[in-house]
């Protein structure tokens, strides 16, 4: 699935003040017949989405940027809603979850990243990044 030319359904920019990480996040619509949506506008849940970012900061938060936007490529929003959560879950309070490890893919690897707590601050930053794109 592409992503539609110039249809940004949500963005948002974090960043971390203790260690200086940044994430510029977009979220696009992936049907390209989606018409273009208002500024502040609910993201229909319904909404396949994709993820393109850029940033700068430890190689935690780059790799959890990265396993992000190939996880929810051509996913509802709902669904990367739910992944966002998954995973928050999961590095916050240990909680695993049947079946996680398929859901979250690579991303199932920054769960030992919650042990550190600066690390998981790291961690979740897209993550955090696209829970506001989706308007969460």
């Amino acid at each position: 699935a592409t992503p539609s030319a110039g249809v940004v359904l949500g963005a948002s920019e974090q960043r971390n003040a203790t260690c200086g990480d940044v994430v510029d996040l977009r979220m696009l619509a992936v049907d390209p017949a989606r018409p273009p949506v208002d500024p502040g506008a609910a993201v229909d849940p319904a909404d396949r989405i994709a993820v393109r970012w850029h940033g700068r900061g430890c190689t935690v938060s780059q790799a959890s940027a990265s396993m992000l936007a190939e996880l929810v490529e051509g996913r509802t929003a709902a669904e990367a809603s739910a992944l966002v959560v998954e995973l928050r879950a999961l590095i916050r309070s240990h909680e695993l979850r049947p079946g996680a490890e398929d859901r979250l893919g690579d991303a199932f690897a920054l769960a030992d990243s919650g042990r550190y707590p600066l690390r998981g601050t790291c961690a979740l930053l897209a993550w955090h990044a696209l829970e506001e794109a989706l308007g969460r």
